[in-house]
């Protein structure tokens, strides 16, 4: 700028103090401007914007002509600023964008000095000449496709935009507290015309005054809302009204940069709709609202949640009473409203807020509403139900409420307490079509929260898979899978309700194989759950598995997890304490039928055998059947020094004629112990435990997997001999503990000494545990299975013949233990037909012999045992159809008398009975039968 111009510019600022020009320097600068701006002679750039602007003060009709020049002037700055080729920016360019600083000057001086005159005229014109510059710039590099911030920075950069927007952002200013409806309405006005261009220009705006705008922005709209006749949401979405359009768009975007003054604005808007003293406008809140719910998502969720957090009894009461107002006010935009709010809560995430509040609402309800509203709130929600129907069956690509309803299952599961009622039968169906639309994943999440999160919810997964069932057939499988894997992260908070839902679906009838179906891969896991510290949960799993577990399917590893676990609880079961009799006496035919099941493979049937065995003899179990077990207490370790002990004992003994040199040698670790007896369960406690683990161990030996022929539910076919004879030689591994001399054959007296130790530690197992005799007499019933228990008769019966031998009793009831240890063993001899008679019934006479008659009995008993060995072959079946081994004795003698034993395993029998005639007298008949 040359010397003349600054000093024009100078004389004009001068002039600018004046208020009122002179008429001749009016006229002047007139003839300045039209030659300048009609290009009827040359004048300098300077000179007419100069001439502009004093024109623009002094007079009114010219006010127009010079805000278009200054128009002008920034259009072509703005084109300067643009240019690819910025070198190319001549001097004129940099003049250029002088003078239009200055005009930002001036005008801004007038906006000060008298706001209410220029700030009206100076928005407009500078929205105006935004909007057009932001059109007419929109295709330069760097504007095309760019996001809002990156448009509002670029503008922002350019100094002829920044300084229009300054000039805006004053205007406003100063209009806030007394007339703001002027620039809102420029500002929508524009934003109609140039949209999206003219969008960074409202966001710019609306951060600086955020509250001020939406309040002005929502009024404006609602008062162009009155003026239009809106019946159906297709003439929103046709565009009608673009004023209204750019008023949701406005909105929209404040809205996401200023969450909270938007939901400020519209909660005010709708509660003053309530007013006693409302206006029309006022009255028509609520509509409005509606109809920028249904153009905008973003205004939908803020407006719905809105709505949720005001919406209560007196509020849904004015509510009611309010749509009369509206028939008689002529408020625009009411017919069809029910279809619009049908409509908006499809598409908006919003919507499930509303539907909890309208599910709330719904009889049977405890909210105190007018009858018409809840009668409103099952119509929506009927209509909605219906739309979903239609548009999911008609392959409808997206339903947004039925996504976002997904994530809100817990809220409306909570309505299905009492499935008797209409809600509960909405929300069942709105599960079917989330289900449904959803395809598997979504079933699989829907079907998993009921399992897993609500009670007795067997009807409803029932009713929802049934209808669902044929479009994914697979779904239950899916769910029965991600539930179990939840399970094994432990990421459920009540894992008691899943099995428990899955045990009452497995009791429908159609369920159990489904549910074993889907839950065959997954046993290992479900099995895992067993050794939980809840056993609420430990019992329900173990009922769930005795339901569900089929052998024949599972693999090896699985299989095994199944018997350890269950196993395991069974003792845990035993010792549990405070439980009541019939419930435990429940359980324990639960394990029952579950083993059984598991044993039906042979594999299984050799693990479970040994796993209850091995229970049995455990010292953490053993109690429970009778075990006579002694715990050694220990004492507190105490701390001493053996020096000082030895300085005490040797100043307290003293030695005559001789050096003191006797030494205390301490006490080895913590001294002798004591021995403290564990107190014995009580004895009807020990017997119940015992016939209950003699039944499992009989029900798991009773299987037909050997005999695949056999009918598993005709208990009478199934024999027990293999698998007595699994438990027969787990007993022998288990309490010998020796594995040589351990064979069918007895060998003579005189080789007991070899196997003495081995023996008395046989002997002493079943001292501590009787549990074993119970055993070998369950053995002992199913011929021939006791003859593999041949090494532990011959044991107790070494140990007893060197007792007898010895003993200097004068009768054997002085010595009770060995004599009924003695009778046991004979009478189990004698059940498993391993002595004929009547060496089967010596056990009769013992009580009234002396020790040294019991001893030769016993011996005779001991080389019939030597000369015909227990084996397995001597027993047939007496019919081909039966199940059961017997042993023919007379086929054991060479001779052919009627005799069942030889003469010289009895003669000392004989002579003891005759001798003792007095007492054995009314039994020796049984003994030896006349003829």
């Amino acid at each position: 700028m040359n010397d003349d111009s600054i000093e024009m510019i100078t004389e004009g600022k001068m002039e600018k103090q004046e208020s009122f020009p002179k008429p001749d320097v009016v006229l002047q600068q007139l003839q300045i401007f039209l030659s300048g701006a009609s290009r009827i002679a040359k004048v300098r750039n300077a000179e007419v914007a100069y001439a502009a602007i004093c024109l623009l003060k002094s007079t009114e009709a010219a006010r127009d002509a010079a805000l278009e020049h200054a128009y002008n002037l920034f259009d072509e700055s703005v084109n300067n600023f643009l240019k690819l080729e910025i070198n190319d920016r001549d001097s004129e360019g940099v003049c250029n964008d002088n003078i239009v600083q200055e005009v930002h000057k001036v005008l801004s001086d007038y906006i000060d000095k008298e706001p209410e005159t220029w700030a009206p005229i100076i928005s407009t014109w500078s929205l105006d000449l935004l909007g057009y510059l932001s059109s007419k710039y929109a295709d330069r590099r760097g504007v095309l496709h760019a996001s809002l911030p990156e448009v509002l920075q670029l503008w922002m950069s350019c100094p002829p935009t920044r300084m229009l927007i300054d000039l805006t952002t004053q205007c406003l200013s100063t209009l806030v507290s007394s007339n703001p409806d002027t620039c809102i309405d420029a500002l929508i006005e524009t934003s109609v015309r140039h949209s999206p261009h003219f969008d960074w220009v409202v966001a710019h705006i609306g951060s600086c005054f955020p509250n001020t705008v939406i309040t002005r922005v929502l009024a404006c709209g609602l008062k162009d809302f009155m003026q239009q006749d809106i019946t159906d949401e297709a003439q929103i979405s046709a565009n009608k009204n673009p004023k209204i359009a750019s008023v949701v768009g406005i909105l929209g975007h404040l809205a996401t940069h200023h969450d909270s003054d938007t939901r400020a604005a519209i909660r005010n808007l709708f509660n003053e709709s309530f007013s006693d003293s409302a206006t029309r406008e006022q009255l028509a809140a609520g509509p409005f609202l509606l109809h920028l719910a249904a153009m905008s998502d973003t205004l939908s969720h803020v407006i719905s949640s809105e709505f949720v957090k005001v919406v209560n009894p007196e509020v849904l009461n004015k509510m009611y009473h309010q749509v009369e107002k509206w028939k008689s006010a002529k408020i625009p935009g009411t017919e069809g409203l029910a279809n619009l709010v049908v409509h908006l809560l499809l598409r908006s995430d919003g919507g499930c807020q509303v539907i909890r509040c309208l599910l709330n609402i719904m009889p049977p309800s405890n909210v105190e509403v007018h009858a018409g509203i809840k009668s409103a709130a099952g119509l929506i929600l009927d209509s909605v139900l219906i739309e979903i129907q239609r548009r999911a069956y008609g392959g409808a690509a997206e339903i947004p409420l039925l996504h976002f309803l997904k994530t809100h299952v817990a809220d409306l599961t909570s309505c299905l307490t009492n499935p008797e009622t209409s809600k509960a039968s909405w929300v069942l169906n709105l599960l079917k079509f989330i289900c449904f639309h959803g395809e598997e994943p979504a079933t699989v999440f829907v079907l998993g929260f009921l399992m897993s999160s609500v009670d007795n919810a067997a009807p409803y997964i029932s009713n929802i898979y049934q209808d669902i069932r044929m479009h994914q057939p697979h779904a239950l499988s899916s769910t029965l899978s991600h539930q179990m894997a939840e399970l094994k992260s432990n990421r459920l908070s009540k894992p008691v309700m899943l099995v428990q839902n899955i045990i009452s679906l497995c009791q429908r009838d159609p369920w159990t194989p489904l549910i074993t179906e889907g839950m065959a891969p997954n046993l290992e896991v479900l099995a895992g759950q067993i050794d939980s510290k809840n056993t609420e949960y430990s019992d329900a799993v173990v009922e769930l598995l005795s339901i569900c577990v089929n052998p024949k399917q599972m693999p090896m590893s699985s299989l095994f997890i199944v018997c350890s676990s269950v196993v395991s609880y069974f003792f845990h079961l035993l010792s549990r304490k405070g439980i009541d009799l019939v419930i435990k006496i429940t359980l324990i035919n639960n394990i029952k039928s579950l083993l059984a099941n598991l044993c039906q493979q042979s594999s299984a049937q050799h693990a479970v055998l040994r796993m209850l065995l091995e229970g049995v003899l455990d010292k953490k179990y053993s109690l429970l059947f009778g075990a006579k077990l002694k715990s050694n207490e220990t004492k507190p370790i105490s701390e001493t020094n053996l020096l000082d002990e030895n300085v005490k004992y040797m100043s307290s003994i003293t030695l005559p004629q001789s050096h003191s040199s006797v030494f205390h040698s301490g006490i080895i670790g913590s001294g002798l112990r004591t021995i403290k007896n564990i107190p014995q369960p009580e004895k009807d406690i020990v017997l119940l435990n015992k016939q209950v683990i003699l039944d499992i161990i009989q029900a798991c030996c009773k299987v037909s997997w050997r005999f695949p022929l056999d009918d598993v539910s005709n208990s009478n076919n199934l024999s027990l001999i293999p698998g007595m004879k699994i438990v027969a030689l787990l007993m022998v591994e288990l309490i010998s503990p020796d594995v040589m001399f351990n064979g069918l054959p007895w060998p003579d007296e005189d080789y007991l000494k070899v196997t003495v130790e081995r023996d008395l530690h046989i002997k002493k197992m079943f001292e501590d545990y009787p549990i074993l005799w119970d055993l070998l007499s369950l053995v002992a019933t199913n011929h021939p299975s006791l003859c593999y228990c041949s090494v532990l008769l011959r044991a107790v019966m070494a140990v007893l013949l060197s007792f007898w031998s010895s003993s200097q009793e004068k009768l054997t009831t002085n010595c009770l233990r060995e004599l009924a240890t003695s009778q046991h063993l004979i009478n189990i001899m004698a059940t498993g037909q391993l002595l004929p008679p009547p060496l089967s019934y010596i056990d009769e006479v013992l009580p009234l012999v002396t020790p040294y008659e019991a001893f030769n009995l016993l011996s005779d008993i001991w080389q019939y045992m030597r000369d015909n060995v227990p084996s397995p072959a001597l027993f047939h079946s007496k019919t081909p159809s039966s199940s059961r081994m017997w042993r023919d004795f007379s086929g054991d003698k060479k001779d052919e008398t009627k005799q069942f034993c030889d003469k010289k395993y009895i003669s000392r029998l004989r002579f003891i009975l005759f001798a003792n005639i007095e007492k054995f007298g009314v039994v020796y008949a049984k003994f030896f039968p006349s003829g």
